[in-house]
């Protein structure tokens, strides 16, 4: 594997620390993901994986390429384990806002039709 797969590897986990950063749970509340973010982290695995399949495998592989390749692993282990817990808060978000799109839309229609009383 080249200096190139290893300076993927090494963009990889840079954004794969930045994003468990913002993933857990105490920084959950205080910090939100964007999707730009999300949007950019797909693309950095797909290109990790696209230069991972294309580099020819090395029988010794340097040890800083050995470095990166172990914590690229950990780092989707981590996000492996930290994904549904997202998940499931951005479903209890969408619950919170459709429920406040009923309220607000509610709201406008009783406004409407006791326009003419008020």
């Amino acid at each position: 594997m080249s200096t190139a797969t290893a300076d993927t590897l090494r963009e990889a986990n840079r954004l794969l620390r930045e994003i468990r950063l913002q993933l857990l749970p105490q920084r959950r509340q205080s910090g939100r993901l964007v999707p730009q973010e999300l949007a950019a982290l797909f693309s950095e695995l797909l290109a990790t994986c696209e230069s991972l399949s294309l580099a020819p495998a090395a029988p010794a592989a340097s040890p800083a390429l050995a470095i990166e390749l172990d914590e690229y692993r950990s780092n989707l282990q981590e996000l492996k384990r930290l994904l549904p817990a997202f998940h499931v808060g951005l479903l209890a978000e969408r619950s919170r806002l459709e429920s406040e799109r009923a309220h607000l839309q509610a709201a406008r229609a009783w406004a409407g039709t006791n326009r003419k009383t008020l």
